[in-house]
């Protein structure tokens, strides 16, 4: 039988919901159809060459394809320019295996004094937020900040897997390192913080705590200053309390305004963040068809009929 060879384009099968919602996929890849079967190979992102990177075996009457797992990233409100660098954030850890698209909720972290009212009173608009990505097909979801704002009552709301940042960023460390360091935006936000990591028993592993020096609204006007700053911690709390990872507990800082790759060569320690590290494992659970467990988080009546 001789082989085929040729481009094509994947069909867009989940493009229900607002077509004003950005979203990152692959848009071309090449095929070869040998013996009945289609093999699929998508561009790297950012490659010019393509790579194996997502493997699609069917028969030719299609069954049998796996879906391109699909990742909510939900997004308050936020001055244009600094959404739109969240937005791009998250949108660039889409690969031909996951598709990220952008849920909006009408909550903002962008103001000086949040306390834990402010924490509390947003939750009702995350869960709805929440259910908005479950409703457009949307496999996962994952919230914007360490806060892990709406996440406990969201995982009751929704069958799909909520992935917490600050949860996920504290598991994925601890695969990489037992002794972490954490910088938030400043000493402020260390009792919210602490009491989280306390909640998901991760406190014993955290040998220290810094700030960069700068409140949420005031890190773009001070980016150099940020990152001088919370570089100059990060390796305070390496070379002075041990910490073999390091978690930036404000997305802000990084992967926001400091790419997390530039900074785990600066500090030669692994980076724990709070954007990628749940999209893509979000991703994993859809995957795996794992969620959040019925017996820890009951399935709420609030939302029947």
């Amino acid at each position: 039988m001789t082989p085929e060879f040729g481009f094509f384009v994947p069909a867009d099968a989940h493009s229900g919901g607002s077509s004003a919602l950005p979203h990152a996929k692959v848009p071309f890849g090449f095929q070869a159809v040998i013996g009945g079967a289609i093999m699929r190979c998508w561009p790297r992102r950012g490659r010019g060459l393509p790579g194996v990177v997502r493997r699609s075996l069917r028969s030719e009457d299609g069954k049998g394809e796996s879906a391109m797992a699909r990742v909510a990233f939900v997004v308050g409100d936020y001055p244009s320019e600094e959404r739109t660098r969240r937005e791009k954030v998250a949108l660039s850890y889409a690969t031909a295996e996951v598709e990220v698209g952008i849920v909006s909720a009408p909550v903002t972290p962008y103001f000086h004094g949040m306390t834990q009212a402010e924490i509390t009173m947003v939750s009702p608009s995350l869960i709805q937020a929440f259910r908005e990505a479950e409703a457009q097909g949307y496999d996962a979801a994952v919230p914007l900040g360490f806060l892990d704002l709406g996440v406990d009552g969201g995982r009751s709301a929704v069958d799909i897997p909520i992935l917490a940042p600050f949860e996920t960023a504290l598991h994925v460390a601890a695969l990489m390192g037992d002794r972490f360091g954490c910088i938030a935006y400043n000493e402020i936000h260390f009792p919210v913080l602490q009491g989280l990591a306390r909640r998901y028993g991760m406190e014993h592993k955290i040998v220290g705590w810094a700030g960069s020096g700068f409140d949420l609204p005031d890190i773009a006007a001070n980016h150099d200053a940020m990152v001088e700053n919370f570089v100059a911690s990060a390796r305070k709390l390496i070379d002075q309390d041990g910490a073999d990872v390091i978690i930036p507990t404000g997305i802000t800082q990084c992967p926001v305004h400091i790419d997390p790759k530039w900074l785990m060569k600066e500090l030669g320690v692994p980076v724990s963040e709070g954007i990628g590290a749940p999209i893509r494992i979000a991703a994993v659970f859809a995957d795996l068809g794992l969620h959040q467990s019925r017996r820890r988080w009951l399935k709420s009546r609030s939302f029947e009929g």
